[in-house]
């Protein structure tokens, strides 16, 4: 499913119209405005959560959680090793998954591996299941196809996902304190209520 755009346009009769469209792109949501005879003055993307729940994702897709930074850096690092030592794309794929622990990923990419033997390209196939493949990640494997360097591009994609994890890492280790005496603060003032 696509971005959300908001829209100010006229139509044929010079009457302004807002709204809402769905699309990949800007340049495609651009597109399809036009095939209805509007003249655009303004479009971008949509900063309303009440635009989220109009659109195909609708209410669940919202709030599923991505897929950690630390499954992706594995994924990531453990198909750039295979497909560096010469394994073919689809032998390094189905290899990776069936050692992914992440039910969630290893479920999607089973679903990439049928998509490229059955001849789309991995960045094709990991862009059609945008709700577990990062956009970053799915742009560099394409990225990396068409320049021929996918193991070179897939270890720059571990090491970000890797920088990710740490950051992650930190801040929740930062948090852990505040979460202590934030806790504790609550404790005490139920019993003070209680007593």
């Amino acid at each position: 499913m696509g971005q959300i755009y908001a829209y100010k346009a006229r139509n044929t009769h010079g009457v302004l119209v807002k709204g809402t469209v769905s699309a990949d792109t800007q340049s495609v949501a651009l597109k399809m405005l036009q095939d209805k005879d509007l003249f655009v003055i303004k479009l971008e993307l949509s900063r309303d959560l009440v635009d989220s729940f109009k659109s195909k994702k609708g209410f669940k897709e919202l709030f599923v959680a991505p897929i950690p930074a630390k499954d992706m850096s594995i994924f990531c690092r453990q198909f750039s090793v295979l497909y560096g030592a010469g394994v073919s794309i689809v032998d390094s794929l189905k290899t990776v998954t069936s050692q992914t622990t992440n039910k969630r990923l290893r479920e999607a990419m089973q679903k990439v591996v049928n998509l490229v033997v059955s001849g789309k390209s991995i960045g094709e196939s990991m862009k059609v299941h945008k709700d577990v493949f990062p956009a970053i990640l799915y742009n560099m494997v394409a990225a990396g196809e068409a320049s021929g360097a996918l193991d070179t591009v897939l270890d720059r994609a571990a090491k970000h996902f890797e920088r990710e994890f740490e950051i992650e890492k930190k801040v929740k280790s930062a948090l852990f304190y505040p979460k202590i005496v934030v806790g504790a603060i609550v404790i005490v003032v139920s019993l003070l209520l209680v007593s």
